[in-house]
């Protein structure tokens, strides 16, 4: 095999072990030949993934058939949890997940509308999402720009509320238990006999 085509090769094996979490040396095991993990701690560093995720999006929002999911404008963000199964300085016990004994920590995406993944962020199951909204939208160097994002319930607090209002970006968070909220107006002489209503149908479905 050529050299060129030997470097080609090991490089989408390093993609494949990361991309699949089977791991550098259950990938090199299952590789005649093959060692991960220069190639992995050289060329798959946090800048390179972002510049070559970067890529994607923008050829993926430039696709016609992308604006049938949507217009770019709206994006949600939300955390999976994954098992290490070696120390880390993110990592921490999940009980509800892995049981007491077993590390592990969360992946926080953020999505647009259109399906594209433009941030990734390795953060600690321990600690609340809401931290890190902002940074995923604030770090997008994609040419989608959201104005409209979405969390879940662990992704939204009052201060988020206010650092997206002065921002100029609107959060819309799907709130859990919406009976146990406690809601703020601006105002005690405005008007909101709309928004009274819709408070009240929300708390009736809940």
């Amino acid at each position: 095999m050529p050299q060129w085509e030997n470097a080609v090769a090991v490089w989408i094996a390093a993609v494949i072990a990361h991309g699949t979490n089977l791991g550098i040396v259950a990938m090199s095991h299952s590789t005649d030949g093959i060692t991960l993990r220069h190639v992995s701690q050289w060329c798959l560093r946090p800048e390179t993934l972002k510049a070559a995720n970067r890529v994607v999006v923008d050829f993926h929002h430039r696709l016609p058939i992308s604006a049938v999911w949507g217009s770019g404008i709206r994006s949600s963000s939300d955390g999976q949890r994954f098992g290490l199964q070696e120390d880390s300085k993110i990592g921490a016990y999940y009980p509800r997940y892995f049981g007491y004994y077993g590390n592990a920590l969360t992946l926080y995406t953020h999505r647009t509308d259109q399906f594209g993944v433009y941030s990734t962020q390795p953060i600690s199951c321990i600690i609340r999402e809401s931290l890190y909204v902002l940074g995923g939208l604030l770090g997008n160097d994609t040419l989608v720009r959201p104005k409209i994002h979405h969390t879940d319930t662990h992704g939204a607090t009052h201060q988020i509320f206010g650092l997206f209002r002065l921002l100029g970006l609107s959060l819309q968070p799907r709130l859990a238990k919406l009976r146990h909220q406690r809601l703020f107006k601006l105002s005690k002489d405005r008007h909101t006999a709309s928004w009274n209503r819709c408070l009240t149908e929300a708390y009736l479905r809940t």
